[in-house]
């Protein structure tokens, strides 16, 4: 699949994903919102080689509005969407916004999705360590910068499965 970011202004980007069949789908967003979530969801699911998690979805054939509806909470949530994919990459992305900021070291991102996951009766996922955080942590490092250099009505471009990322005149086409 490819994702193409394209800078609207300060505030707000446009998100075109083009899964391999050809189909795509186009939303607007407030970049400070979703963009640095975004870029650590698609961190930690290239990293960890996950496809249950949101970009894996959405190439599966999953829409936004779907992936959307079923992100929000309800009452009587299941066990099994409790331990699903989708749930343990997001409880990840969640411990991870430290990370992406900043704010937090490889462990203490790695023990914040322990502390999380282990009271819902579950062990941490086994591929969530210190080097796989560092492995994020630089790949977050790489994505922001390549932001950064995009011009207001540039576009970077992503794959999922990862294939690298390229901006202005060396885009992956």
């Amino acid at each position: 699949m490819l994702i193409r970011l394209t800078k609207l202004s300060d505030l707000k980007h446009r998100m075109t994903a083009t899964r391999d069949d050809g189909t795509s789908e186009t939303v607007e967003l407030v970049s400070r919102s979703f963009l640095l979530h975004d870029f650590i969801h698609y961190a930690v699911e290239t990293t960890g080689g996950l496809d249950g998690g949101f970009w894996g979805l959405l190439a599966s054939g999953k829409t936004m509005d779907e992936l959307a509806l079923n992100m929000r909470p309800a009452e009587g949530i299941g066990m099994e969407l409790l331990g699903s994919e989708a749930a343990t990459v997001e409880a990840v992305v969640g411990c991870f916004t430290g990370l992406a900021h900043d704010r937090a070291t490889p462990a203490e991102s790695v023990d914040a999705v322990r502390r999380m996951i282990e009271p819902q009766g579950r062990p941490p996922p086994a591929w969530v360590t210190e080097d796989f955080a560092r492995a994020v942590q630089e790949k977050l490092r790489r994505l922001k910068g390549e932001w950064k250099a995009v011009p207001y009505g540039g576009t970077m471009e992503l794959r999922f499965p990862d294939r690298g990322v390229r901006t202005g005149e060396d885009r992956v086409e």
